[in-house]
């Protein structure tokens, strides 16, 4: 029997996109800045929320028309262009800072898992406030596989010495479903976000319509 002191961590780790912030206005306003610069309208909003759980690549092919020789090129002048938005707090979603700051007053260790670049995760984490309540960021960075790849996720646990059986991931598309069952994590779905397909098709613990409702789950995980 493994004794109380020595047990690891519980956790609960997110996805930060369509989970905690609600970043395609954000999105759309860099895409359609380099729109402009190439003389092309703006994209719609609508869009842009369909396209962006898909992946950075494909956005960029969706939004700018990129070809495997420009996607590099596009997703690097498209992020140039997002590190200078600020972080809105107008973008949360209802309950995300509550939610959050509540499950860290309780003992449990938070953490992000996202597919954001690392430097603009972090940002906005610390722009948004959950800085003094998030142990571990794990964004993506050269040499890590991007979800649904479960190494973000699996390296995020890492950090915050949490186990799969005591911890939960927060996410909002099948894209996070895939990554935690992947990893062995249960798997906790949000009723916002950037769906790709029929949201009941996603295989999930549980279906939350606000953040507010993952309290008691999270304190009966593990």
């Amino acid at each position: 029997m493994t004794d109380a002191a020595t047990a690891p961590a519980r956790a609960v780790i997110f996805d930060l996109d369509g989970t905690l912030v609600d970043s395609a206005k954000g999105i759309a306003a860099a895409l359609n800045c380099l729109r402009a610069d190439r003389g092309r309208g703006p994209v719609a909003l609508a869009d842009v929320k369909r396209w962006v759980s898909r992946g950075a690549e494909e956005l960029m092919v969706h939004a700018l028309d990129a070809t495997p020789e420009s996607v590099s090129g596009d997703l690097a002048a498209f992020r140039s262009v997002y590190a200078t938005i600020p972080a809105d707090p107008a973008d949360l979603y209802p309950g995300a800072l509550e939610t959050v700051r509540s499950l860290h007053a309780r003992g449990l260790r938070i953490g992000v898992c996202t597919n954001k670049p690392q430097a603009l995760a972090t940002d906005i984490v610390e722009g948004l406030g959950f800085g003094p309540f998030v142990t571990a960021v794990v964004g993506g960075s050269p040499g890590l596989e991007p979800k649904p790849h479960p190494q973000s996720l699996h390296l995020t646990l890492d950090r915050l010495g949490a186990a799969r059986g005591r911890s939960l991931y927060v996410g909002d598309s099948e894209v996070d479903a895939e990554t935690a069952a992947a990893a062995g994590v249960p798997f906790v779905l949000v009723g916002h976000g950037y769906v790709i397909g029929s949201r009941e098709e996603i295989a999930c613990m549980a279906l939350i319509e606000t953040l507010g409702d993952l309290l008691p789950l999270a304190l009966c995980a593990g």
